[in-house]
């Protein structure tokens, strides 16, 4: 429990730290594993456990729980049925500081979703440009 507790929480300093962003894409997991653990807990009927198990799954839950809350979605185009969706994935290398190229390349090709992999804090702040684009 106190593994998962950790890497739970290392992931909460993601915009202080880039490594705890690393940690961010595996939530879903980190939060079965954190119920697999709550489910054991309450089998052994240890009190302790089951309130740690709680508390972890809260801090796991959270994050991504405010995501679904906050995210954008864009309305259809009248009139447009549209089945179809266009993804750009940007491996952008975190030393990379290429900015311009990518969101020259991101514009150019106007996705319905753009993913930028492997960013650091000054990639963060070079892309902020396509913020209201892709929030």
């Amino acid at each position: 429990m106190a593994g998962i507790a950790l890497v739970g929480i290392a992931g909460l300093f993601a915009p202080v730290l880039w490594q705890g962003e690393m940690i961010n894409p595996f939530r879903p997991q980190i939060l079965v594993a954190t119920l697999t653990a709550l489910a054991a807990s309450i089998l052994l009927r240890d009190k302790l456990l089951v309130n740690l198990a709680i508390v972890v799954m809260t801090l796991n839950a959270l994050p991504m729980g405010g995501r679904f809350i906050t995210m954008q979605r864009l309305p259809a185009p009248a009139g447009e049925a549209h089945n179809r969706i266009s993804i750009v994935s940007a491996n952008v290398l975190c030393d990379n500081r290429e900015f311009e190229r990518v969101m020259t390349m991101v514009r150019r090709e106007n996705p319905d979703i753009f993913v930028a992999v492997e960013t650091s804090p000054p990639w963060l702040d070079g892309l902020k440009p396509l913020k209201p684009l892709y929030p």
